[in-house]
C-alpha cells in the first residue's frame, strides 16, 4: 500500500486476505482486516482512530479473533500505512489424529443414547476416506456401490472437528451396526483457511444375519406352514433325516442358482436363493398343497459380502410323503 500510495484489501498481485494467508501457510476458521493510513506515528492516535469507525472496531473488538498480525510502513511522503490481520486460529489436526478424534467422539455421543457400540471395518474406512477426498475435491457423486445396499452415507465438512463428531454422532442413531469412517484434512476452495471432510458408511444389521441355521430354517418352516394353513392342511413336520438331505442338496456344487425343483413319486426337493426367507419361490406352493406331503427337511446358509452383510440364503427344501 506504501509503494502504490492507497488504501487498499487486496495485495499488489491482487490476492485477498484468504489467498494471502494460505500462502504464509495460516490455517483459520474466520479472519477480517483493517487498513488505514496515519499521518503520525503514534500508535494511540492510531488505535484511537480506528476504535472510532465502526467497521475497524468490529474487527479489534470481535470475540471469535485469537491471533493477529500488525504491520507498518512509512511511505515516501513520510505516511504511515497500517494493517491488522486477525484470525479465528485453527489447529488442522493430520488425518491419522483427526480421525481418532472423530470415533472417540462419536462414541461418546452415542453412550448417552444406549447405542451400542459400531464396529468400524477398515475396508469400509478405506472407501469412506475415497469419498471424502472426491467431495473434498468438489466432485459430486450419485451412485452408491451395491454392497452398501440400505446403508447411510453422510458426508459432513467444516473447520470444527467436534462438531462434525456430534452431528455423525446423532446421525448414528439408527439400527446400525457396523460402517467406516474417512477423512479428508485440508484447504479447499470451500474452506481456504482448511477444513475437514468426512464420510461416514453406516451398515444396518443383516436382516436375519444374527440367527443361526436352526433359527433360519425355522423362518422358513412357518412360511411353508402358513400356505399349508391357507390351503386346510395339516402343518407339516420337521424330520432330521430329511434335514441332513437338504443340508446336502443345499451344498452341491451347481446347485446354488437353480429354482427349478426336483420331484418324484415320494419326494420334492427344491434349491434356490432369497434375500427374504419369508418369500417361498412359486415352484414350491403347490408342493406344499399335496395333502400327502407330511414331512419337511431344510437346510439355510447366509451368504455375506467382504462388508459381513448377509446378500442372500441359499434354500434347500425337501418334502416328502408320510
Amino acid at each position: 500500500m506504501a509503494r502504490l500510495g492507497l488504501l487498499s484489501h487486496a495485495s499488489a498481485t491482487g490476492l485477498t486476505l484468504s489467498e494471502r494467508l494460505a500462502a504464509a501457510k495460516v490455517y483459520f476458521r474466520a479472519h477480517g482486516e483493517n487498513v488505514a493510513r496515519s499521518g503520525t506515528f503514534l500508535s494511540s492516535v492510531i488505535h484511537e482512530s480506528l476504535m472510532n469507525s465502526r467497521d475497524h472496531r468490529e474487527n479489534i473488538l470481535d470475540p471469535r479473533f485469537d491471533e493477529v498480525g500488525i504491520g507498518v510502513v512509512q511511505a515516501s511522503n513520510r505516511a504511515y500505512y497500517v494493517t491488522q490481520d486477525f484470525v479465528q486460529s485453527l489447529d488442522l489436526k493430520p488425518e491419522p489424529e483427526s480421525l481418532d478424534f472423530l470415533l472417540r467422539r462419536i462414541r461418546e455421543v452415542r453412550g448417552p443414547m444406549s447405542l451400542p457400540a459400531l464396529e468400524w471395518v477398515d475396508e469400509i474406512s478405506v472407501s469412506a476416506r475415497d469419498y471424502a477426498c472426491l467431495r473434498a475435491a468438489g466432485k459430486i457423486f450419485e451412485a452408491v456401490p451395491g454392497e452398501f445396499r440400505g446403508s447411510q452415507v453422510s458426508f459432513t465438512a467444516g473447520p470444527d472437528l467436534a462438531e462434525i463428531a456430534d452431528l455423525i454422532g446423532k446421525k448414528s442413531a439408527g439400527p446400525f451396526v457396523r460402517g467406516g469412517l474417512g477423512v479428508f484434512s485440508g484447504r479447499t476452495p470451500e474452506y481456504p483457511g482448511g477444513g475437514y471432510y468426512v464420510c461416514a458408511i453406516l451398515l444396518p444389521a443383516s436382516p436375519r444375519g444374527g440367527l443361526g441355521p436352526r433359527d433360519l430354517a425355522e423362518v422358513v418352516f412357518q412360511a411353508a406352514n402358513s400356505v399349508r394353513r391357507e390351503g386346510n392342511f395339516e402343518p407339516l413336520m420337521f424330520d432330521g433325516r430329511l434335514n441332513r438331505a437338504a443340508s446336502a442338496s443345499r451344498k452341491r456344487p451347481g446347485r446354488t442358482k437353480a429354482v427349478t425343483p426336483t420331484i418324484g413319486p415320494k419326494r420334492f426337493e427344491i434349491v434356490y436363493e432369497t434375500p427374504d426367507l419369508t418369500v417361498l419361490p412359486t415352484p414350491m406352493i403347490p408342493a406344499l398343497k399335496v395333502s400327502s406331503f407330511r414331512k419337511v427337511g431344510i437346510a439355510v446358509s447366509p451368504a455375506t459380502n467382504k462388508w459381513g452383510m448377509v446378500e442372500y440364503f441359499t434354500v434347500a427344501v425337501v418334502l416328502a410323503r408320510s
